[in-house]
């Protein structure tokens, strides 16, 4: 400890001074790391909200495209109905007609005159 303060005695107090330099630029670093820590948890917390945001956004889009793929469905079968009923109609008509052709064809009617 007096070779120390021998020291300190023959530099002049430059050591102290050198001392509380090399203090000061530590505590400068560590307060300079502390802050990019804290913006570094800053921008992953709102990377993580914008993830979250997005992922929600992608549920919604998923739960609009099943709605409406159902919806489809649903609209095609009740096209597939009509349609059937249509031709089931025509199918009926068409046996009806050819009756009636056979009809006026045993009676002697031509068509030509109508």
């Amino acid at each position: 400890m007096d070779e120390a303060l021998k020291s300190l005695e023959s530099s002049g107090g430059y050591a102290i001074l050198l001392g509380l330099v090399i203090l000061g630029v530590f505590y400068i670093a560590r307060e300079w790391q502390k802050g990019m820590v804290a913006r570094s948890q800053a921008r992953e917390t709102l990377t993580r909200q914008d993830f979250q945001t997005q992922l929600e956004r992608e549920r919604a889009n998923q739960d609009m495209i099943a709605s409406m793929a159902t919806r489809m469905i649903e609209a095609l079968d009740g096209n597939t109905r009509v349609i059937a009923t249509i031709t089931e109609v025509v199918r009926e008509t068409k046996v009806r007609v050819e009756a009636i052709d056979r009809h006026f064809a045993l009676r002697g009617f031509d068509d030509s005159e109508y």
